[in-house]
């Protein structure tokens, strides 16, 4: 029997589905397969052959159960392997296990932003478009949209929770992975990754200590310097733009860390104190970091085009003499 070729490409083809799965299926082989390298350089070859064995028993376990055959063997093979194990081999395939599940999370999390950002304009849901062209759909107009952001408050709060705090030094790795997974594949972006999970790997994931309110004050407020301080302006810019008009400040960012006292006797009032001190500290830093990069921008000088009197007469009350800047009152 011969067969119709355009049939045969047709079922050969990948499905527009499994074509946007591709990235994430690629990443994961790479993430899987520097970590691998690293685990075979640094722990040596009969760590990896153990850790790799264990994976493949696994995943014969879990492909058994998927189908509905018969895993008790392979699950017995599973424990063997894994009684098998000394302390320092266990800490090894903890490690590799747990780090893999990192690294997938961030394969992942780099898949959701390409199809957040992939989407050709269609608003994809979890989105703030695609929310809005809901609201839109169910007739709420753009005057009743306001009046709803006039009385809403939201207000996300940052618990404390030490024992579920990671490390400082595996955040930052993971960051620097996330970064470099988001980049277009070239050899430079595969070289970057290699240092990173290295870093990762050769990185303590537990601390020998428990932390001390003041750290998880610090861990904490790390969060409002990556993540909050940025993003917040981007939203409201992005929901005044769809609404078509300002909003009230409707969303407000809260922390228990440092003024929880259910339950915690090392929390008091100076544990409180600092931690206010500190949020101030960090709000301000920020805004001050603004304002200097604002005034690099506005190097408009007088000489080219006159400043309104309003702006002359608020450099010249600002108290900045530096004869660089004296055609230049936005600065």
């Amino acid at each position: 029997m011969t067969r119709d070729p355009a049939k045969t490409m047709a079922s050969t083809a990948p499905t527009s589905a499994e074509a946007e799965e591709q990235p994430l299926r690629e990443d994961r082989r790479l993430l899987g397969r520097l970590l691998g390298d690293v685990v075979r350089e640094q722990a040596g070859a009969p760590v990896f052959d153990t850790i790799e064995r264990i994976r493949q028993t696994a995943v014969r376990f879990r492909r058994a159960e998927a189908e509905g055959e018969s895993a008790a063997p392979v699950k017995a093979e599973l424990e063997a392997q894994l009684n098998a194990l000394n302390i320092e081999q266990t800490l090894h395939v903890v490690r590799a296990f747990s780090f893999f599940s990192h690294l997938v999370n961030i394969a992942e999390d780099a898949q959701q932003h390409r199809q957040r950002t992939d989407s050709a304009g269609a608003a994809r849901p979890g989105t703030l478009a695609h929310a809005l062209e809901r609201v839109q759909g169910a007739g709420v107009d753009a005057e009743a949209l306001r009046a709803w952001f006039d009385r809403a408050r939201i207000s996300p709060v940052l618990t404390a929770h030490p024992t579920e705090v990671q490390r400082q030094s595996i955040l930052d790795c993971e960051r620097a992975i996330a970064q470099l997974v988001a980049q277009a594949p070239s050899p430079a972006r595969d070289a970057g990754l290699q240092r990173e999970v290295l870093r990762l790997w050769l990185t303590s994931m537990l601390r020998l200590t428990r932390l001390e309110v003041a750290d998880e004050i610090t861990n904490g407020l790390a969060y409002f310097r990556l993540t909050f301080l940025a993003v917040v302006p981007r939203l409201y810019a992005e929901l005044e733009a769809a609404v078509g008009a300002r909003l009230p400040p409707f969303l407000s960012l809260g922390t228990w860390i440092g003024g929880d006292r259910d339950g915690n006797p090392n929390v008091g009032a100076a544990t409180l104190e600092l931690a206010l001190a500190q949020q101030a500290r960090v709000a301000f830093e920020h805004y001050l970091r603004e304002v200097n990069e604002l005034g690099r921008e506005l190097a408009l000088s007088t000489r080219i085009r006159a400043a309104p009197p309003e702006i002359a007469a608020a450099a010249a009350a600002s108290g900045d003499e530096s004869p660089y800047r004296r055609d230049e009152p936005y600065r």
